[in-house]
């Protein structure tokens, strides 16, 4: 019975991470409804793919647009190299169902350097049990 106890933190996290794996999924399929609140909140029409990420201890989606470079015209396109709609989350399910992401604005410059700053929200929030999305506090 010992050794079966000292699986149970195991037991538990595979229980937690197949809920996630689910939740992540939904907000994979939701990408529409995200680009109609973009839409809506910025003006900036957008076409976004989300995908699964896995790091050492973290299980998340990144959410992303196409290179929005080309759009900057010829002045922006001689200081970015790349310039995106980056929105990272999707790692932890809190208690009232609901997943956290961290929208930005991501860029490389031809220069080789890059940075990001938050975008339309400091957080946007993905609600499992009811589908939809739910933005944070919009930034300055």
């Amino acid at each position: 019975m010992k050794h079966i106890k000292a699986f149970e933190p195991f037991l538990n996290e595979a229980n937690i991470s197949a809920q996630l794996l689910e939740a992540q999924d939904k907000v994979i399929n939701s990408m529409g409804d995200l680009e109609k609140l973009i839409k809506k909140e910025s003006g900036i029409a957008v076409k976004l793919v989300a995908s699964k990420m896995s790091h050492v201890n973290w299980h998340g989606v990144r959410i992303q647009s196409a290179d929005l470079s080309p759009g900057l015209g010829r002045v922006g396109q001689t200081i970015f190299s790349s310039f995106q709609i980056k929105i990272d989350g999707g790692g932890i399910i809190y208690q009232n169902s609901v997943l956290r992401f961290e929208p930005e604005i991501a860029w490389s410059l031809t220069s080789g350097q890059w940075n990001g700053t938050p975008f339309i929200w400091d957080f946007l929030w993905y609600n499992i049990d009811e589908g939809t999305w739910i933005p944070g506090n919009k930034v300055a």
